[in-house]
């Protein structure tokens, strides 16, 4: 069709059928969390748009690789900061995202409990001083006690639960005290 409009022409053209716009996928994603300790596992949303298959990469986790839209149940067991990688694609191509130092896995000291005077028997009525054996953001003993150091005053089994400061915990192994009745002495003189 042509129109008139002051000595120019303008063409308009009618189409016909639908009209097909390509749209190129956009990567994008989340994680439900970035920071933990060791043994830790983790849930990735994807929030890519116009994506119908999904690429994932996890260097250092327990899984390398993903095809799921939204990997779930991703494991750490190693210390270190690690990246993660999408690849979203469509008909019409791909796009990458790549989220460097985004996961960050932390570690802790073991906890272990040291014991002074290095003997775990004692007399009744004695007490021997058993110690974390590092320095932690905070320590909870099985006697409900919240201090470095305890007295173990009676026998039985005693540990720890330390909490580092990027919140990992540790428990030290069990360590038995045993207490002896303080022996009887009878002196006798002979004449």
């Amino acid at each position: 069709t042509t129109n008139s409009l002051d000595d120019e022409e303008i063409f308009v053209c009618k189409l016909h059928g639908p009209v097909f716009v390509s749209q190129l996928p956009h990567a994008d994603f989340s994680a439900s969390d970035t920071a933990f300790c060791t043994t830790g596992c983790i849930d990735f949303s994807n929030q890519s748009s116009a994506s119908i298959s999904w690429h994932w990469e996890f260097p250092g986790a327990d899984r390398l690789t993903d095809t799921n839209q939204t990997p779930q149940n991703v494991c750490y067991s190693v210390s270190g900061i690690y990246d993660v990688i999408l690849i979203a694609r469509n008909s019409f191509g791909a796009d990458t995202l790549r989220k460097v130092n985004y996961i960050s896995v932390y570690s802790q000291d073991s906890a272990s409990i040291l014991v002074h005077h290095l003997d775990t028997l004692m007399c009744s009525g004695d007490s021997i001083q058993l110690c974390s054996s590092g320095n932690f953001l905070s320590y909870i003993w099985n006697t409900g006690d919240t201090s470095t150091c305890i007295q173990a005053k009676t026998a039985g089994a005693y540990w720890l639960t330390t909490t580092d400061a990027n919140g990992c915990s540790a428990s030290s192994d069990r360590q038995e005290v045993s207490v002896y009745p303080v022996p009887t002495v009878s002196v006798s003189v002979n004449r």
